[in-house]
Protein backbone atom coordinates (compact mmCIF):
# COMPACT_ATOMS: atom_id res chain seq x y z
CA UNK A 1 0.00 0.00 0.00
CA UNK A 2 0.98 3.42 -0.48
CA UNK A 3 1.19 6.16 2.09
CA UNK A 4 -1.50 8.90 1.45
CA UNK A 5 0.85 11.55 0.90
CA UNK A 6 2.37 13.04 -2.47
CA UNK A 7 5.76 11.39 -2.29
CA UNK A 8 5.07 8.32 -4.07
CA UNK A 9 6.27 6.35 -1.44
CA UNK A 10 6.08 2.60 -0.62
CA UNK A 11 7.40 2.75 2.48
CA UNK A 12 5.52 4.62 5.18
CA UNK A 13 7.18 5.64 8.53
CA UNK A 14 4.66 3.37 10.57
CA UNK A 15 5.98 0.93 8.90
CA UNK A 16 8.89 1.38 10.34
CA UNK A 17 8.25 0.51 13.49
CA UNK A 18 10.02 -2.12 15.17
CA UNK A 19 13.11 -1.72 12.60
CA UNK A 20 16.01 -3.06 14.29
CA UNK A 21 19.78 -4.09 14.13
CA UNK A 22 20.52 -0.20 12.83
CA UNK A 23 23.59 1.26 12.42
CA UNK A 24 23.54 4.18 10.40
CA UNK A 25 20.87 6.38 8.82
CA UNK A 26 21.29 9.05 5.94
CA UNK A 27 18.51 11.63 4.06
CA UNK A 28 18.19 12.73 0.99
CA UNK A 29 15.81 15.53 -0.46
CA UNK A 30 12.40 13.54 0.36
CA UNK A 31 13.66 10.20 0.91
CA UNK A 32 15.72 8.19 4.30
CA UNK A 33 17.98 5.18 4.72
CA UNK A 34 18.58 2.69 7.40
CA UNK A 35 22.04 0.35 7.31
CA UNK A 36 21.64 -2.92 9.26
CA UNK A 37 23.89 -4.48 11.25
CA UNK A 38 23.51 -7.22 8.15
CA UNK A 39 24.76 -5.17 5.78
CA UNK A 40 21.39 -4.99 3.74
CA UNK A 41 20.08 -0.94 3.08
CA UNK A 42 16.25 0.12 3.69
CA UNK A 43 14.39 3.43 2.31
CA UNK A 44 11.35 5.21 2.87
CA UNK A 45 9.99 8.18 1.51
CA UNK A 46 10.03 9.55 -1.65
CA UNK A 47 10.32 7.13 -4.82
CA UNK A 48 9.81 9.63 -7.57
CA UNK A 49 13.19 9.02 -9.04
CA UNK A 50 13.84 5.57 -8.12
CA UNK A 51 15.18 5.79 -4.75
CA UNK A 52 13.80 3.04 -3.10
CA UNK A 53 14.82 0.56 -6.11
CA UNK A 54 17.92 -0.98 -4.17
CA UNK A 55 19.90 -2.95 -6.31
CA UNK A 56 18.84 -6.74 -6.06
CA UNK A 57 21.79 -8.78 -4.23
CA UNK A 58 22.92 -5.26 -2.49
CA UNK A 59 24.79 -6.59 0.31
CA UNK A 60 28.16 -6.37 2.54
CA UNK A 61 27.51 -2.53 3.01
CA UNK A 62 29.41 -0.38 5.57
CA UNK A 63 28.11 2.99 4.96
CA UNK A 64 25.46 4.83 3.30
CA UNK A 65 25.04 8.51 1.79
CA UNK A 66 21.76 10.12 0.43
CA UNK A 67 21.77 12.58 -2.72
CA UNK A 68 18.85 15.12 -3.02
CA UNK A 69 16.98 12.38 -5.61
CA UNK A 70 19.70 9.28 -5.69
CA UNK A 71 21.62 7.04 -3.02
CA UNK A 72 24.74 5.95 -2.41
CA UNK A 73 26.12 2.59 -0.50
CA UNK A 74 30.08 2.00 0.28
CA UNK A 75 30.86 -2.18 -0.01
CA UNK A 76 32.99 -4.12 2.43
CA UNK A 77 35.38 -4.09 -0.78
CA UNK A 78 35.57 -0.54 -1.05
CA UNK A 79 33.42 -0.31 -4.13
CA UNK A 80 30.43 2.13 -4.32
CA UNK A 81 27.04 1.28 -5.54
CA UNK A 82 24.18 4.14 -6.51
CA UNK A 83 20.82 4.16 -7.77
CA UNK A 84 18.14 6.35 -8.21
CA UNK A 85 18.37 9.47 -10.15
CA UNK A 86 20.52 10.13 -12.86
CA UNK A 87 19.80 13.51 -13.91
CA UNK A 88 23.60 14.62 -14.09
CA UNK A 89 25.33 11.58 -13.92
CA UNK A 90 25.53 10.73 -10.00
CA UNK A 91 24.67 7.38 -10.25
CA UNK A 92 27.29 7.08 -13.23
CA UNK A 93 30.28 5.36 -10.85
CA UNK A 94 33.75 5.71 -12.47
CA UNK A 95 34.80 2.98 -13.88
CA UNK A 96 37.69 1.23 -11.24
CA UNK A 97 37.19 3.28 -8.51
CA UNK A 98 37.74 0.87 -5.73
CA UNK A 99 39.83 1.59 -2.28
CA UNK A 100 36.92 4.24 -1.17
CA UNK A 101 36.56 4.66 3.09
CA UNK A 102 33.90 7.20 2.79
CA UNK A 103 30.62 8.22 0.84
CA UNK A 104 28.73 11.73 0.24
CA UNK A 105 25.87 12.63 -1.95
CA UNK A 106 24.86 16.17 -2.77
CA UNK A 107 22.40 17.25 -4.92
CA UNK A 108 23.71 16.10 -7.75
CA UNK A 109 26.47 14.85 -7.69
CA UNK A 110 28.39 11.98 -5.64
CA UNK A 111 31.76 11.79 -3.77
CA UNK A 112 34.55 9.32 -2.41
CA UNK A 113 37.70 9.12 -0.18
CA UNK A 114 39.91 6.69 -1.13
CA UNK A 115 41.85 4.87 1.20
CA UNK A 116 45.01 7.00 -0.61
CA UNK A 117 43.49 10.16 1.11
CA UNK A 118 42.44 11.25 -2.34
CA UNK A 119 38.69 12.22 -3.46
CA UNK A 120 36.98 11.49 -6.60
CA UNK A 121 33.72 13.74 -7.61
CA UNK A 122 30.97 12.74 -9.83
CA UNK A 123 27.80 14.32 -11.23
CA UNK A 124 27.00 17.91 -11.87
CA UNK A 125 29.83 20.85 -12.15
CA UNK A 126 27.57 23.19 -12.38
CA UNK A 127 28.76 25.13 -9.40
CA UNK A 128 32.26 24.12 -9.35
CA UNK A 129 31.29 20.80 -6.73
CA UNK A 130 33.69 18.37 -9.01
CA UNK A 131 37.05 20.68 -9.50
CA UNK A 132 38.91 18.57 -6.97
CA UNK A 133 41.61 21.72 -6.03
CA UNK A 134 45.07 19.43 -7.64
CA UNK A 135 47.34 18.15 -5.38
CA UNK A 136 44.67 17.58 -2.56
CA UNK A 137 45.51 15.10 -0.43
CA UNK A 138 45.97 14.06 3.22
CA UNK A 139 42.49 13.92 3.20
CA UNK A 140 40.44 12.06 5.85
CA UNK A 141 36.57 13.11 6.12
CA UNK A 142 34.26 14.14 3.81
CA UNK A 143 30.71 15.58 4.04
CA UNK A 144 28.61 17.36 0.54
CA UNK A 145 25.88 19.91 0.74
CA UNK A 146 23.34 20.82 -1.91
CA UNK A 147 26.31 21.85 -4.04
CA UNK A 148 29.68 21.69 -2.13
CA UNK A 149 31.99 19.52 -0.80
CA UNK A 150 34.04 19.76 2.61
CA UNK A 151 37.26 17.82 3.09
CA UNK A 152 38.90 17.40 6.71
CA UNK A 153 42.80 17.23 5.65
CA UNK A 154 45.50 15.71 8.22
CA UNK A 155 48.78 17.79 8.33
CA UNK A 156 50.22 21.25 9.41
CA UNK A 157 47.40 23.89 9.46
CA UNK A 158 48.08 25.98 5.83
CA UNK A 159 45.80 28.98 5.06
CA UNK A 160 42.42 27.39 3.13
CA UNK A 161 42.68 24.13 4.36
CA UNK A 162 40.83 22.28 7.47
CA UNK A 163 43.57 20.46 9.65
CA UNK A 164 43.09 17.82 12.01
Amino acid sequence: TRCSRDWSSDVCSSDLVGLTGVVAIEAGYTHAMALKSDGTVVLWGSNISGQQNVPGGLAGVVAIAGGANHCLALKSDGTVVAWGSNSSGQRDVPAGLAAVTAIAGGDQFSTALKSDGTVTVWGSNANGEANVPLGLSGVVGLASGGRHILVLVSGPPEIGRAHV
